[in-house]
């Protein structure tokens, strides 16, 4: 399997993105790693590295740390073994950003080769949902005033709610389609006419990105996730993509991770194979901050 791939969250279409939500984008002189970082009133900024594949040089990241009077910067390897020196200027943080492990598919064998690698409850469930008359549809380049991206965005609120996880405002599922324009599709499925499932998938590098997915509970009955994950291979496949990122599952290192146990079965049913990274770290350069987050519940 490839691994020697730019993540989404270094992409330009993700600065993009970020740059329509108000963040602001820096590189690192060295090796260009982007620096997000995001104003606040009065009191300076917080800065965020997510997923790059080299640590960049502590002391250019205090120099756009200071430039911008950031309060912290939070960094997020993409190196599944950094060596441990390269982040001695950092400390272990428990509040994640980017999922912090998952599971990747290798995409480079055929349809069938993939099919036969899915447990047998994911290969009979992928052709349960086909009885079922489950149908699916597959949309590009959405517009952000698309009305199936409201309609996505209703399951995916839906889904949350079910589940008990937050779901960000509708202005940041536009945003992404904006920022990935061709670089993302939306698949749905249906029973009837009825959207019973989907998924939004992102591409950058040659890897799929199973980025947010959704159903309601008639879809989950009729097994609808299964048959959108197995569509969502063959449409990466035929875009040339190396691999199938199902971005993320549960991480016991991590508290915040403990509702999505379920989802982490779930996407292990795929013959994937399960990805760590080192986790998330963060470097403070206001000791008061450094406290009141070390008090805060969510952040222990």
């Amino acid at each position: 399997m490839t691994t020697n791939f730019e993540d989404l969250r270094q992409s330009g279409n993700w600065a993009s993105y970020l740059g329509q939500l108000g963040w602001l984008v820096e590189e690192t002189e060295t090796q260009k790693v982007k620096i997000f970082i995001r104003k606040l009133p009065l009191v300076g900024s917080v800065a965020k590295i997510q997923r790059p594949s080299v640590i960049p040089p502590v002391e250019e990241v205090d120099e756009i740390a200071k430039k911008h009077r950031a309060l912290f910067v939070k960094l997020e390897p993409a190196l599944l073994s950094p060596p441990s020196s390269l982040l001695s200027d950092f400390e272990a943080d428990a509040w994640p950003l980017s999922p912090t492990r998952t599971i990747h598919v290798d995409l480079a064998p055929s349809e069938e080769e993939i099919f036969e690698k899915f447990s047998k409850d994911a290969r009979y469930s992928v052709r349960r949902a086909e009885r079922n008359r489950v149908s699916t549809q597959l949309f590009s380049s959405l517009a952000p005033s698309d009305q199936r991206l409201e309609e996505f965005y209703k399951l995916l609120s839906e889904t949350g709610r079910r589940k008990r996880f937050w779901v960000a405002p509708f202005v940041d599922l536009k945003a992404k389609t904006e920022a990935f324009k061709d670089k993302s599709a939306l698949i749905f499925a249906y029973h009837n006419t009825e959207v019973v499932a989907g998924a939004l998938i992102l591409f950058h590098d040659q890897v799929a990105y199973y980025h947010h997915a959704a159903s309601n509970l008639e879809g989950r009955k009729l097994l609808a996730p299964y048959l959108v994950v197995w569509e969502t291979i063959k449409l990466a496949k035929k875009r040339g993509c190396h691999t199938l990122d199902l971005e993320g599952i549960y991480d016991p290192r991590y508290k915040i991770y403990k509702r999505f146990r379920k989802i982490g079965i779930f996407k292990k049913k795929f013959g994937g194979k399960e990805i760590e990274y080192p986790g998330s770290f963060i470097k403070y350069y206001n000791p008061i901050v450094r406290l009141v987050f070390k008090l805060t519940p969510m952040c222990k």
